[in-house]
């Protein structure tokens, strides 16, 4: 499963950052309503992104939660580049914001 892989890889990163590095690390929880989207940032700068929060705008509504707070978010934490983003399941509200993420900074992987 490749989401499991993910979540392994992040954790080993995280924490190998905690025994390594001095710093923080920082968990963020977006509020997108209905979904989910967490930025996760190491003590070495690395920025991890868990799902993305739904895209209403696909079905005529006017929420995009990448658009709307995933970005101004990133924004406002100097737009950093994300390692990697990670869908935990293919629902719209976990992967629906991905796009406007992925379309506006640098993504290493997804």
């Amino acid at each position: 499963m490749i989401g499991m892989k993910w979540v392994i890889a992040i954790f080993v990163q995280l924490l190998a950052s905690a025994l390594l590095f001095a710093g923080e690390f920082t968990a963020t929880f977006l509020d997108c309503g209905q979904g989910d989207a967490t930025v996760l940032e190491t003590p070495s700068g690395k920025v991890f992104l868990i799902d993305a929060g739904p895209n209403e705008e696909e079905f005529g509504g006017d929420f995009n939660c990448g658009k709307h707070v995933i970005l101004p978010f990133l924004a406002a934490q100097g737009e950093p580049e994300i390692e990697a983003i990670v869908i935990s399941h293919p629902h719209l509200d976990h992967y629906g914001g991905a796009l406007a993420v992925i379309s506006s900074v640098t993504v290493k992987e997804l």
